[in-house]
C-alpha cells in the first residue's frame, strides 16, 4: 500500500515527441504500458509503443498541470466526463490480469480490510483516537455496499495535480503506475481531496458524473481513508505530524453521520 514508483525517464534526441519511460518494478511498468495501450482510443491518455520489458515509448504531452484557477465549470465537467468514461469501460480479461488489488475479494470492495491496513501503519496518536471510529464507519460502509449494486472498474489511482494536464482545450491523465481495479468512488474522492474541491465544485462534478451508488457517506469514508493514509505515510517516513490534516480528519469524522 505504501509504495512509490518513481519513473526513470529519458529523452530521445531524434523523436522529441516521445520519451523513454521505465520503472524499477517491471511488473508495474508492464501494467502501465498495457493499460495505456488499452486506453489509446479514449482520447485522454498519452500514446505508448515499443514495450521491451525494460521500458516503453510514451508520447510527450506539451501541456500544463491543472491548477486551482483551472477548475472552471467547463473543466470540471470535462473531468466528470473523462472519469465516467473510464469507470464505465468494459475491461477485457487480458487487461484485468495486470490489475491486481489486494483489497478486492471476488470483485467486491473491502472497506474493513483497507481501514485495518492503514491503522497498522499509523501514528500511535491516530490509532488511539480514530481506530475504533474508523472500524465502525468501515463496517457501516461494508453493510451499505452489501445491500446495493456498485461497479468495480479500472481507476487511475493517483489523481494529483501533477497527473492532470491541460493542453489547448483538452484534459489528459498521465502516470498510470497506480491504476488498478477498484470501486470508482476512490478516484472521485481522491480528485476532490488532492485538488481541494469546494462544495460547489463537488456538486457540479457529481451532477455531471452521475453514478447512482455514490453518496456523501461513501465519499466521506474515502476522505477519511485518504487523510489517515497520509498521516500513516508520514509516520513511516518519521515526519512531523501535520496538524492541518488532523483537523481535517476530525471534521470528516464528525460529518460522517450528518
Amino acid at each position: 500500500m505504501f509504495v512509490d514508483y518513481p519513473h526513470q525517464n529519458s529523452s530521445q534526441d531524434d523523436e522529441s515527441d516521445f520519451f523513454i519511460k521505465s520503472l524499477s518494478d517491471k511488473v508495474v511498468l508492464q501494467k502501465e504500458f498495457h493499460v495505456l495501450d488499452f486506453l489509446a482510443e479514449q482520447g485522454f491518455t498519452p500514446k505508448v509503443s515499443k514495450f521491451n520489458g525494460q521500458s516503453f515509448r510514451e508520447e510527450r504531452l506539451a501541456g500544463q498541470e491543472i491548477g486551482q484557477a483551472d477548475l472552471t465549470a467547463v473543466n470540471i465537467k470535462k473531468l466528470a466526463f473523462i472519469l465516467k468514461q473510464l469507470h464505465t469501460l468494459n475491461i477485457s480479461p487480458q487487461i484485468k490480469r495486470y490489475l491486481h488489488n489486494d483489497f478486492l475479494r471476488r470483485d467486491y470492495y473491502q472497506p474493513i480490510l483497507i481501514a485495518q491496513a492503514i491503522m497498522r501503519e499509523s501514528l500511535s496518536v491516530i490509532v488511539e483516537h480514530y481506530s475504533v471510529f474508523l472500524a465502525d464507519i468501515a463496517q457501516h460502509i461494508q453493510a451499505k455496499l452489501d445491500q446495493i449494486d456498485y461497479p468495480i472498474s479500472l481507476i487511475h489511482g493517483d489523481l494529483s495535480r501533477h497527473n492532470i494536464l491541460l493542453r489547448n482545450n483538452d484534459i489528459f491523465l498521465i502516470d498510470w503506475s497506480d491504476c488498478r481495479l477498484d470501486i470508482p468512488s476512490c478516484d472521485v474522492a481522491q480528485l476532490f481531496y488532492l485538488l481541494d474541491f469546494d462544495q460547489q465544485q463537488e456538486e457540479l462534478f457529481l451532477s455531471n458524473y452521475q453514478m447512482d451508488y455514490l453518496d456523501k457517506q461513501l465519499l466521506t469514508f474515502h476522505k477519511i481513508l485518504l487523510l489517515s493514509y497520509d498521516l500513516a505515510d508520514m509516520a513511516m517516513k518519521k515526519q512531523a505530524i501535520d496538524e492541518t490534516k488532523i483537523a481535517k480528519l476530525d471534521l470528516a469524522c464528525q460529518s460522517f453521520y450528518d
